[in-house]
């Protein structure tokens, strides 16, 4: 990590890696069977999200989360 000072007075900060490092995914999603048809999303990691967790099945219409009312 590089910090740099303009002339301004204010300063930032620059990714040592390089730019294309530093839009690198950040997020770490953990997937888990819970049994036959049930499987659970859980957000472990992210910059933006909260930890949680998702229950879903696949089902022919794609994935369908479970405990949630359908329009």
């Amino acid at each position: 990590m590089e910090v740099c000072e303009s002339t301004s007075g204010s300063s930032c900060v620059t990714a040592a890696l390089g730019n294309s490092w530093s839009h690198s995914v950040t997020t770490r999603l953990i997937f888990q069977n819970l049994g036959s048809e049930r499987r659970q999303i859980l957000i472990a990691k992210s910059p933006l999200a909260p930890f949680t967790s998702f229950v879903y099945t696949i089902q022919k219409e794609g994935l369908v989360l479970q405990g949630q009312q359908r329009p």
